[in-house]
C-alpha cells in the first residue's frame, strides 16, 4: 500500500472516531435534555400556568393524586399478601397433619397455593457461571467470589463451568493469580475481554465460549446459594427460559445506608418481584442471579449502548415470547453501596437506564439487526 493511501486510511479512521465521539456526546446531552424537559420542566410550566390564570381548577390534580395513592396502596397490599401466603420452590419432605392439609386445600381453592418446586426429572445438564468484572476496581473481592463458586456451589454430574469475563486497561498482578487458579481448577476460565468498556461487552464475549446448557450471570461480589442450579434447573426443565432469583445484602450491618438498602431489597426481591411473578406469571431479569437457557441468552445478548442492559434484555426477551419466572428461594448475597456518592451514582444510572429503555425505538427489535 502506498504512503498516500495509508495516510487517507488513517485520516478516515480519525474522522470516523471523531463522528463517533460527537454522536456519543449528543446522545448523552439529548437524554439529559429529555429528562429535564419531560419530567421537570413540563409539569412545572403546566402548574404555573394554571395558577397564573387563576380561574382553572386544580381539582383534577388532587383527584389524580388520591387515585394514584389508593392504587399504589392496593397494589402493595395485594403483593404483600401474595408473597406471604404463596411460595415458590416449596417442597414437603414429611406427611402433613390434618390442620396443615386443610390449610393447603383452602389455599388451593382460593388460588393462593402458588407453584411448588417442580419435581426433579432428568439430571441437570452442564451449567455455567459468567462473572462480569472490571478488574481494577474489583480485584480485592473477586478471589472470595471465585472460591465460593468453585468450592461451595453444588456441581452437576455433567459439570460446572466458571468463566470470569473481565476487562482492565492495564495488566495487573492479579491476572497471574487468576492463571494459577485456573491451573488448580480445570473448570475455571479467566477471560480478559480486550477492548471492552462495559459489563455487557464482557458477557457477550463470554457467550462465545460458554459450554453449559444453563448459564447464570453474576457480578463480582455475588455469592449464590449452593443449590442454585438445582432449583433453577427445574423451572427451565418445565418450560421457563429465564429464572430470576432473590438478591440479599451481605454487608447490611455496616452502616445505616446498607441497612436501608437491605430493607429495600427485601421489599423488592422478597415481596414485589415474587408477588408479580405469582400473579401474572412473568418477571424481569435483574442483572445478576439470573439463570438462562444458554441458547436463549446467546440469541438475546446484551446491548452495550444501554445504561441498564439487563432491563433492555428483559423486555426484548418477553417481547420475543420467552418466559421468565421469579423464584425467591434462589438466593444470592451481594454488597450494597456503603457511601452516599456510590449509592447516588448507582440509582442515577438505574433511573436514566429505565427511562432510556422506555423511550428506546429498538426495544423488542433483534439486537443483532439493530447494532
Amino acid at each position: 500500500m502506498s504512503i498516500s493511501k495509508k495516510c487517507d486510511l488513517i485520516g478516515a479512521n480519525v474522522r470516523q472516531r471523531s463522528r463517533s465521539v460527537t454522536n456519543e456526546r449528543w446522545q448523552i446531552a439529548s437524554k439529559l435534555i429529555f429528562l429535564n424537559v419531560l419530567l421537570i420542566g413540563l409539569p412545572t410550566i403546566v402548574c404555573y400556568y394554571c395558577l397564573k390564570l387563576g380561574n382553572i381548577s386544580l381539582k383534577w390534580l388532587h383527584v389524580s393524586l388520591v387515585v394514584l395513592y389508593l392504587t399504589s396502596a392496593a397494589m402493595l397490599i395485594a403483593e404483600s399478601t401474595s408473597a406471604v401466603t404463596r411460595r415458590f420452590a416449596s417442597q414437603v419432605w414429611f406427611p402433613l397433619s390434618w390442620p396443615d392439609t386443610v390449610k393447603h386445600q383452602l389455599k388451593k381453592i382460593l388460588g393462593m397455593r402458588g407453584a411448588a418446586l417442580p419435581a426433579q426429572g432428568q439430571p441437570l445438564p452442564r451449567c455455567s457461571f459468567i462473572v462480569a468484572a472490571y478488574l481494577p476496581n474489583e480485584q480485592s473481592i473477586i478471589l472470595e467470589t471465585l472460591d465460593h463458586l468453585l468450592n461451595r456451589v453444588h456441581q452437576p454430574e455433567a459439570g460446572l463451568e466458571v468463566i470470569l469475563a473481565y476487562n482492565t486497561p492495564v495488566a495487573l498482578p492479579m491476572e497471574h493469580t487468576l492463571t494459577r487458579l485456573a491451573r488448580k481448577y480445570p473448570n475455571f476460565r479467566p477471560y480478559r475481554v480486550e477492548g471492552s468498556h462495559s459489563k455487557a461487552e464482557n458477557i457477550n464475549a463470554a457467550l462465545t465460549i460458554v459450554t453449559g446448557d444453563i448459564t447464570c450471570i453474576l457480578d463480582a461480589d455475588h455469592h449464590p446459594a449452593p443449590d442454585c442450579f438445582e432449583r433453577a434447573g427445574r423451572w427451565i426443565a418445565h418450560g421457563y427460559d429465564v429464572v430470576q432469583g432473590r438478591n440479599m445484602i451481605r454487608n447490611r450491618d455496616e452502616n445505616l445506608l446498607t441497612r436501608l438498602v437491605a430493607v429495600e431489597f427485601e421489599s423488592i426481591y422478597g415481596v414485589s418481584h415474587s408477588a408479580k411473578s405469582l400473579m401474572v406469571d412473568t418477571a424481569l431479569f435483574g442483572g445478576s442471579n439470573g439463570y438462562w437457557r444458554t441458547s436463549v441468552l446467546q440469541q438475546i445478548r446484551f446491548n452495550p449502548t444501554m445504561l441498564t442492559e439487563d432491563i433492555d434484555a428483559s423486555i426484548r426477551t418477553l417481547l420475543q415470547g420467552y418466559r421468565i419466572v421469579h423464584d425467591r428461594s434462589i438466593t444470592v448475597t451481594e454488597l450494597a453501596p456503603n457511601h452516599i456518592s456510590a449509592f447516588w451514582s448507582q440509582r442515577k444510572r438505574w433511573s436514566q437506564g429505565w427511562l432510556e429503555v422506555s423511550v428506546s425505538p429498538f426495544v423488542g427489535a433483534d439486537f443483532a439487526e439493530c447494532f
